[in-house]
């Protein structure tokens, strides 16, 4: 009981509120404005009801106004920081183009290349065909094209790809090519006898020539390399020990070596020697050092290249490997 009742003066409470808030809106407010030669007075009566409304549209146009206003100036922020952003990409992918282009036309070098080493190794060597279009064709920019340049440039990335792809298993012939003839090399007198990447000079080549001592003709079988005494003198290839002795009237200290393949070095006129029979050498391992000993006019060493008991230009077999001994030859003639 007590609760209606509660309940019944607050609900005529709240309406008696209604009520006088409505009568206070209906009260009328007039509003006089005078000229200045004051011939007739304006008079505008108005309710406190209407003042409040138009307020309150007033607020709510200047708030509305406010926030279009705000939402304007993000909207123009967006649009700038994309149309940048767009620039930069536009930038970028005419980067990715150029990258693209040179990578093509270098893989196509590449391409070629390897067919030319494969066709003189004997490999055969395919070519590829090239089918799209080259990158010069690409003009436009993404947003003028919305986009379609980028299957072309997928196109081409493919096409380096395929080029790539073909061009792999050859390469991986030729480099087990290499590696064998590498090793290959490495059995054969390839290797410039001295050491401490000293040239030397060459005084007496392979071949008829006067005898220092009589001034006869003779056939020289080796290649004098001069240069000082204690000069490291190498082997100019890889194999075993099988002379190592003292010949007062001829090569003096002198070593012989015999190589895979039926060849054989010899070093002679050495100060000493510092390896023994049947010692496994590797090509470039020290042999002795450069003397003047035995039948000699001055320190150098003599160099003999053999195949079975037969005398051979060791200048064929130094100009094998990167024409390393042509460049010993041109460089033993400058003085």
């Amino acid at each position: 009981m007590h609760r209606h009742r509660r309940r019944v003066k607050k609900a005529t409470g709240f309406c008696g509120w209604v009520k006088d808030l409505l009568d206070k809106g209906q009260r009328q407010l007039t509003i006089m404005v005078t000229p200045h030669d004051v011939s007739k007075v304006l008079q505008l009566r108005v309710s406190v009801m209407s003042i409040w409304i138009g307020l309150f549209l007033l607020a709510g146009l200047l708030i509305g106004v406010f926030v279009f206003s705000l939402g304007w100036v993000q909207a123009n922020r967006w649009v700038k920081q994309t149309d940048k952003e767009l620039q930069q990409a536009q930038a970028s992918m005419a980067v990715i183009r150029s990258d693209i282009d040179l990578l093509r036309r270098r893989a196509e070098v590449l391409q070629e290349i390897v067919s030319d080493v494969s066709g003189h190794l004997g490999q055969g060597g395919g070519t590829v065909e090239v089918t799209t279009g080259d990158l010069s064709s690409i003009q436009k920019s993404i947003v003028d094209q919305g986009g379609g340049a980028l299957p072309q440039e997928s196109a081409t990335l493919k096409e380096v790809i395929s080029i790539i792809d073909q061009i792999e298993p050859e390469l991986n012939t030729i480099y087990g090519n290499f590696e064998a003839q590498q090793g290959m090399f490495k059995d054969m007198p390839t290797r410039w006898p001295l050491g401490a990447g000293v040239t030397g000079y060459i005084t007496q080549r392979f071949g008829p020539s006067r005898d220092p001592f009589t001034y006869e003709w003779q056939f020289h079988t080796g290649l004098d390399i001069a240069f000082s005494p204690g000069t490291p003198i190498v082997a100019a290839a890889s194999g075993t020990v099988v002379k190592a002795e003292y010949d007062p009237n001829g090569y003096g200290f002198y070593v012989v070596i015999r190589h895979r393949y039926g060849f054989y070095t010899l070093y002679g006129h050495m100060q000493r020697y510092s390896v023994k029979v049947g010692q496994e050498l590797g090509q470039g391992d020290l042999i002795g050092y450069m003397g003047s000993s035995g039948r000699v006019t001055g320190p150098h060493l003599h160099f003999e290249v053999r195949i079975g008991t037969e005398v051979v230009d060791p200048m064929r077999y130094l100009t094998m490997v990167s024409q390393g001994g042509n460049r010993h030859l041109k460089a033993s003639y400058k003085k």
